[in-house]
């Protein structure tokens, strides 16, 4: 119930404008991973570019040799997998944006 009151009021939205104006936290990242676990929210995230901006916050910090930076690539691969599951456009969407390259790249960096 709470989420469907969240839903309707643009919790998708919001999400991807405070991903889009902030350095990209690791709670705001946290928040759209456990949301996107919703197959309703998942697709109002879609809509609104959520995959895209998690995509960019991924490749955003390539690297990123701190404690910080690991926490965000980690919770930036679980969102985007959350976001991806049973759903063919987020899918499109978040290769479009890179996603796929940002998540081998972080394999690659952090095995």
């Amino acid at each position: 119930k709470s989420l469907d009151a969240l839903r309707r009021g643009g919790l998708s939205r919001v999400l991807g404008e405070q991903l889009k104006d902030s350095k990209a936290s690791v709670p705001l990242i946290e928040a759209v991973r456990d949301c996107a676990l919703d197959e309703e929210t998942r697709e109002d995230m879609g809509r609104a570019g959520v995959c895209e901006t998690v995509a960019a916050c991924l490749n955003g910090h390539q690297g990123a040799a701190s404690a910080v930076g690991l926490k965000q690539q980690v919770a930036s691969l679980q969102a985007l997998r959350n976001l991806s599951f049973a759903h063919p456009s987020n899918r499109r969407r978040i290769g479009a944006a890179g996603g796929c390259e940002g998540a081998v790249r972080v394999l690659q960096t952090t095995t």
